[in-house]
């Protein structure tokens, strides 16, 4: 990772003496010091700039299309509103510049207001609410504005109710995670913005002083995997996917755009700059006056508040004494490359980033297990409810279907949600998403809308007929198989009647084999490993282990040929009545079906 061939880091110090010229022009005075190098204003301007613009051309050659559309993510801050002037010079011709084309067909500028997990409800109305004071700055600028709140991924555009339960943020115990969660309901936010909005790039102000903070802390939190997608310069990850938030099908001046065809892409190109650079580049053209101070969940803490507040301060405090650790930490974190284990079509349900199959396997091999009173294994069924996803994470059931469809970072930030929480639609639709294509089960899905429901609970109180349509569960933690809730039309036949007794027979007839073979294969197993710990005095191998798989196989071989057996005769038998079923809904499909349908004579007369 680390070359020979990066400086090391000296503490020295280089003051900017009163005769010094400019290292660029070599003949105004200097009266900027960036690390060891010194500038004047015009020169520094100049340098700046052209970071700016090199950055920014070098992703337009790779990917540029025409009639583009870009939204900037403006938080108000010291770096997003230097990227919005700077993005604002570099796209709009000058007067002069009669021939010069505008860059992108349209800009709109996008701002999330946080307040609601900060402040209070009543703080918030009185001056907290940062959208006034945002959109007073994009109004300096020919841009459409559109203000969010964070509350709106709980919307009724997301779902039916349009209640934002507070409760989720107050159910997490630590600041680390908090902010992990607001950072990732705000991209969400953003991203699909970006989508509804037709937008096929997305201006993210992080500056290398804020990317060099991002990649100590990522680290630290467990998202090495993602590490390198999360603080590239430019990051082409996200793609349009076929969510319920939105329609399928944009229209957009008279034209029909599918959201499959865009493509949008995350650009930083601040990420050559230092913060003490964007700093004194708004100082000299006015920006100052114009940035909105913006409180966070750590402002006013302790340094140890959280993981991020630590690592900044940290990060900042070094650069002080040592002026190249930013661009060195930089410079690291831009060789990282993504892993080619890597799949997009994995992605964590809640940060939408990508992550290595088998995290529960490798994390249960570096975990140290404590033994816990076996619980009761709670009902696996799921039932309608909100466009959300209730999770407790010390839930058995919640823990199969969370541990397959988050990342390791996400699974650890879990652990701090001490109870029941209602989590944003979009988590719900991306768990809901895996499992559908894991099992090719039909979940259920409201008429009305495109949108998925679907929830945990832990009880047996389940009605077939409250069904709309067939209800799958999640694994069973005994027998792995997934139980499903079959749908009771209100006037079933008898044929209709006599195929779905037939199924829940095999479905229970294949639970109750499982489920008694696989606690004979763990206590067999157990023993089995017993008595070989008295015999060694050290854990079974792998091969050992092997040993006993076949040995408990080659014992089971007159069950499992009586199962197979069975299990044919039983679907054999399902034959007959699912043809009957079949048969009889035919008969009632095809009169309503020729009362519409007009013949070729018919039609020829008619014309």
């Amino acid at each position: 990772m680390c070359s020979i061939e990066e400086p090391i880091l000296v503490k020295e110090q280089a003051p900017l003496s009163a005769g010094k010229k400019c290292i660029k022009c070599k003949i105004a005075k200097a009266t900027i010091l960036i690390r060891y190098s010194t500038y004047c204003k015009s020169c520094f301007q100049h340098v700046f700039v052209g970071k700016f613009r090199k950055n920014l051309e070098k992703s337009r050659v790779i990917h540029s299309a025409p009639d583009e559309k870009a939204m900037v993510a403006l938080s108000g801050g010291p770096s997003s509103r230097c990227l919005l002037q700077l993005l604002r010079d570099y796209c709009e011709p000058l007067p002069h510049e009669i021939s010069k084309k505008s860059t992108f067909n349209e800009i709109k500028i996008c701002h999330v207001d946080e307040s609601v997990a900060i402040f209070d409800e009543q703080e918030k109305e009185k001056e907290n609410s940062t959208l006034c004071k945002v959109e007073s700055i994009a109004k300096k600028y020919n841009y459409e504005f559109i203000g969010l709140r964070l509350e709106d991924i709980f919307s009724p555009e997301y779902t039916s109710s349009g209640l934002y339960d507070n409760s989720l943020l107050d159910a997490v115990s630590t600041l680390t995670s908090k902010e992990e969660l607001l950072w990732h309901f705000k991209m969400c936010l953003l991203m699909q913005m970006a989508r509804k909005k037709g937008c096929t790039r997305l201006f993210m102000g992080d500056c290398s002083t804020r990317l060099s903070i991002k990649i100590i802390s990522l680290t630290s939190k467990g998202r090495g995997f993602s590490l390198p997608l999360e603080t590239s310069g430019e990051c082409n990850l996200f793609k349009a996917e076929k969510h319920y938030e939105f329609n399928f099908l944009l229209c957009q001046n008279n034209k029909i755009v599918n959201l499959d065809s865009i493509d949008v892409i995350i650009l930083r190109p601040m990420k050559d700059m230092l913060s003490k650079e964007i700093g004194i580049y708004n100082q000299f053209t006015g920006l100052v006056d114009d940035i909105v101070i913006t409180p966070t969940l750590t402002s006013m803490m302790s340094v140890a508040s959280s993981i991020e507040r630590l690592t900044e301060d940290f990060i900042v405090g070094l650069e002080k004494d040592y002026p190249s650790t930013v661009s060195t930490i930089a410079r690291t974190g831009a060789k990282l490359t993504p892993s080619n284990l890597i799949n997009l079509e994995q992605s964590c349900a809640v940060c939408m980033m990508p992550y290595k199959e088998g995290i529960k396997n490798w994390q249960n091999r570096i975990t140290v297990h404590m033994k816990q009173p076996p619980l009761a294994p709670p009902s696996p069924f799921t039932s309608p409810s909100q466009n959300s996803i209730s999770m407790d994470y010390n839930n058995s059931s919640c823990q199969c279907a969370s541990n397959d469809t988050l990342c390791y970072a996400c699974l650890v930030n879990m652990r701090d949600i001490k109870k029941v929480v209602e989590f944003p639609p979009y988590v719900a639709d991306a768990i809901l998403q895996k499992i559908q294509k894991a099992t090719n089960a039909t979940i259920a899905i409201s008429p009305t809308a495109n949108r998925l429901k679907y929830k945990f609970f832990a009880t047996t109180n389940f009605n077939n007929k409250s069904l709309k349509t067939d209800y799958v569960g999640i694994p069973d933690t005994i027998s792995n198989l997934r139980p499903i809730k079959y749908y009771i039309p209100e006037n079933a036949s008898p044929e209709d009647t006599e195929w779905r007794l037939h199924r829940e027979r095999i479905d229970q007839f294949n639970h109750q084999f499982w489920t008694s073979n696989n606690e004979l294969f763990i206590v067999e197993k157990q023993e089995y490993e017993n008595q070989l710990k008295l015999k060694t005095g050290k854990k079974p191998t792998s091969a050992e282990i092997s040993i006993f798989y076949k040995d408990f196989l080659d014992k089971a071989y007159d069950r499992q040929m009586a199962y197979n057996q069975q299990w044919w005769k039983e679907n054999i038998r399902m034959l007959l009545p699912g043809g009957k079923a079949a048969i009889r809904n035919f008969r009632i499909w095809m009169p309503k079906r020729s009362r519409t349908r007009i013949s070729f004579f018919e039609k020829n007369a008619s014309s």
